[in-house]
């Protein structure tokens, strides 16, 4: 693939795929719409660059020149780099891959990562959000109650 450009591939007027950067698979892409990988990060590459560094970003690329991630690529980058997930917070940023927004109790579903988030529905009105450790457990972050 070439890196000025990101792949995308739309069928049956669902949301299009787009190939990881790292691994070349397709994900789906329907939190929004073509243009990130769910559960993944997109990383701008004219960001990351600086004059004498390890991505010199002079002249700026004219393309799209965005790094897809998908969530398991981005995994193996935020566990050997844990400082750089600290800054960037990824904590609870996704929600969890192994449940369905629409069951009512997500704590009931391993976390994916320790990256990943789930809610629990108390009641009509309620409902607590959680976020994974770093042992794979649900930590309890908040209550709402609307």
């Amino acid at each position: 693939m070439d890196n000025n450009s990101s792949f995308s591939v739309t069928v049956n007027n669902q949301p299009p795929k787009m190939e990881c950067t790292n691994c070349g698979e397709m994900f789906p892409t329907t939190q929004q719409w073509g243009n990130y990988i769910d559960d993944g990060i997109s990383i701008d590459i004219n960001q990351l660059g600086h004059y004498g560094g390890f991505t010199d970003n002079f002249p700026p690329k004219e393309k799209d020149y965005v790094a897809h991630l998908c969530h398991d690529c981005a995994l193996i980058l935020f566990e050997a780099l844990p400082g750089f997930a600290e800054f960037a917070e990824v904590r609870g940023g996704h929600p969890n891959r192994n449940w369905l927004s629409d069951q009512e109790d997500g704590t009931n579903f391993k976390p994916c990562c320790q990256f990943a988030w789930c809610w629990n529905k108390i009641s009509a009105n309620e409902y607590h959000t959680y976020q994974a450790n770093k042992d794979l457990e649900w930590v309890l972050m908040r209550k709402d109650i609307s």
